[in-house]
């Protein structure tokens, strides 16, 4: 979570430290290795969620 926004990264990651890297309105999630998982914008104002649109039953 970054200001009250739950960014979702792939599940396989789930309990490892990435880093989380801001500069402007772009959000960059990458792991302890540098390759980057996810680039985002920030959200507009009230969006709480930020995913990839895939579900967690979508098949891969």
């Amino acid at each position: 979570m970054l200001n009250e926004v739950q960014y979702m990264v792939d599940g396989r990651q789930g309990f490892q430290q990435v880093l989380v890297i801001t500069a402007g309105d772009k959000i960059t999630v990458a792991d302890l290795d540098g390759e980057i998982l996810i680039e985002h914008t920030r959200p507009a104002p009230g969006i709480t969620y930020v995913g990839n649109g895939h579900h967690l039953r979508d098949p891969p």
